[in-house]
């Protein structure tokens, strides 16, 4: 069954878009990718035992997790640039309380809510990626600059403190959620009509007209 489809452009194809949803899904995983680092630094510059430590980073990418979970069930009916400011002052507030209190059981605890902060940015981030008109092209510039800002994360995050770190990642989520207004509020559902050229039993051959979604949001 042979179909006619036309390319079409999305709102989430304009390079701004692109540049902030690779920017925001760089940073959003930042965490899990430096997980060695800020794991040595807990145990280093705070003294969290082994076991306490553990805790620690699943509490952050449990936390991340359910906040990415939670983002795809909302993401259809809610703003997506309100989903990224959410997700920025949880985080932000969250480091600015760690800052002030690096005991074990406060940090535990607010590593999660870091974790939900920075899922849901990273879920808006992926999902606006995969709303482009060529998704394969955008994940592929993120994966390239993946490759770039880990290396320049393992390459900084060792020089500074644990208080360091943490404004890090605050001046990281901060400065993409200004870049928000370049991420398309909502996905529009424009439909294309598609030709179908469907072959009854007999053999005749007829034409139908189908609308569909011209991509998924």
């Amino acid at each position: 069954m042979p179909t006619t489809l036309h390319h079409h452009r999305t709102p989430f194809d304009d390079w701004r878009s692109i540049f902030i949803s690779v920017y925001l899904t760089l940073i959003g995983y930042g965490v899990q990718v430096a997980m060695p680092v800020i794991s040595s630094a807990h145990m280093e510059l705070l003294g969290f035992s082994e076991v306490e430590v553990g805790r620690v980073a699943g509490a952050d990418l449990g936390g991340l997790a359910f906040g990415a979970l939670l983002t795809a069930l909302l993401m259809g009916r809610a703003d997506r640039r309100g989903l990224v400011v959410l997700g920025t002052v949880l985080v932000v507030i969250a480091n600015l309380l760690c800052t002030a209190y690096p005991q074990y059981q406060p940090t535990l605890w607010l590593r999660v809510v870091a974790g939900i902060g920075a899922g849901m940015c990273t879920a808006v981030a992926v999902a606006s990626l995969g709303a482009s008109s060529r998704p394969a092209r955008a994940y592929n510039i993120m994966l390239f600059a993946f490759a770039f800002f880990q290396a320049l994360e393992m390459r900084i995050l060792p020089m500074l403190s644990m208080n360091g770190i943490y404004w890090l990642f605050i001046c990281g989520f901060v400065a993409g959620a200004v870049g928000t207004r370049w991420l398309p509020a909502r996905a529009d559902e424009p439909l294309l009509d598609v030709e179908l050229d469907v072959a009854a039993r007999s053999g005749r051959h007829h034409l139908e007209h189908r609308h569909v979604s011209a991509y998924i949001p």
